[in-house]
């Protein structure tokens, strides 16, 4: 009977246990519209939505102190949001970072400046005019075709601020082989330069790669997969018996428009009879390459789109040209071109008219 009992008064004290146990809940109060920024904008330009959520970025004209901006902001009926509208906030460091809330929920945001390009277009180098004969040829060229909207930039003058990078839209950087070493200067490989260049990649710079130029695609994190350019050579004094040059994998690109085809779907860029450096600065896909002798793995793994292919070595494909488009981390478009046969020269080329509307052709498509 005692038993009895003593499980009774258990059965009884049992709920005022565990109701001694529980701690009191705090409500959750949900707003009755969805929570987020309505508006933002900067000295009157709007955000626009990203394509990752919950991110905006904002561009602003080039020469923008972005030290000290004070975004207006709108949110949600009855939420916050920090930074707070009109409170000046440092976007030098590329982000920022807001918070709205509404009692105990609260939505982030990434807030990105991005400055804006000028017009003009640059021929970029390290010395104080291009030094080999094939630079000078392409930057003569190019200042004739595009006279006071083309200039030459010294790239110490960019990295030191005593040019605006944004006041150019594009870039064209062309190197050779010196005295038969294909790396670039170093100083193209060192934070400074490269920082820059990346930085100037994010916010919509355009970059045209041709020669050896085209090792910056691993230097500056172009390619997804971090690789560089693996088949490199020239300095030859190469003689050729029959017209060579581009085989477009994209035949509809805006890069191959208005351009002399052959019967064989080539783009001849030097004819024959002609002598040449034959610096080459390419993908070569098989064995050593990395890419399985597969254009596709080749995409995949490096983010990039062939524009021209070629064989050699019997089946190995090589990737002569590219294009990488913008992605979520770089807003600006890189053309690269490593073929051996774009060299501008003046050695009777028949095809020199080709090597200049493709030029053309790629200045264009970045500069829009």
């Amino acid at each position: 009977m005692a038993t009895k009992i003593r499980y009774g008064i258990f059965l009884l004290v049992l709920p005022l246990l565990f109701a001694a146990c529980e701690q009191p809940r705090e409500s959750i109060v949900l707003p009755a519209v969805e929570l987020g920024i309505e508006t933002f904008s900067v000295n009157g330009v709007e955000a626009v939505k990203d394509s990752v959520p919950n991110c905006l970025y904002v561009t602003m004209p080039a020469g923008t102190d972005l030290s000290a901006l004070a975004p207006e902001i709108t949110v949600s009926e009855g939420a916050t949001v920090s930074p707070s509208s009109g409170e000046v906030v440092d976007f030098s460091h590329k982000t920022v970072n807001y918070r709205v809330s509404y009692g105990n929920v609260y939505r982030d945001y990434t807030v990105k400046i991005i400055k804006e390009t000028g017009s003009k277009i640059g021929f970029i180098g390290w010395e104080d005019a291009p030094s080999s004969t094939n630079a000078q040829i392409a930057w003569t060229w190019m200042q004739q075709q595009y006279q006071d909207n083309a200039e030459y930039v010294q790239l110490w003058d960019l990295q030191t601020g005593v040019k605006d990078i944004y006041d150019y839209c594009m870039l064209w950087y062309y190197t050779d082989a010196r005295d038969g070493n294909w790396d670039l200067p170093f100083r193209a490989e060192e934070p400074p330069m490269t920082a820059l260049m990346k930085e100037y990649l994010e916010n919509g710079g355009n970059l045209l790669l041709t020669g050896f130029s085209t090792q910056w695609v691993e230097i500056l994190d172009i390619a997804a997969d971090g690789k560089p350019v693996n088949n490199l050579y020239g300095h030859e004094n190469k003689s050729l018996a029959a017209a060579e040059g581009l085989m477009p994998a994209q035949s509809n690109h805006p890069l191959f428009a208005g351009l002399q085809v052959d019967g064989n779907g080539v783009i001849p860029l030097m004819g024959a009879g002609t002598t040449f450096s034959n610096n080459t600065a390419v993908w070569y896909l098989k064995d050593w390459g990395g890419y399985d002798n597969s254009l596709a793995v080749w995409r995949d793994e490096t983010g990039g789109m062939e524009l021209a292919t070629d064989v050699v070595d019997g089946d190995a494909i090589r990737v002569t040209a590219a294009e990488f488009a913008p992605n979520g981390e770089r807003r600006g478009t890189v053309l690269a071109i490593g073929a051996g046969t774009y060299e501008w020269t003046e050695n009777g080329n028949a095809y020199e008219n080709n090597i200049k509307q493709l030029t053309i052709n790629a200045i264009e498509y970045l500069r829009k």
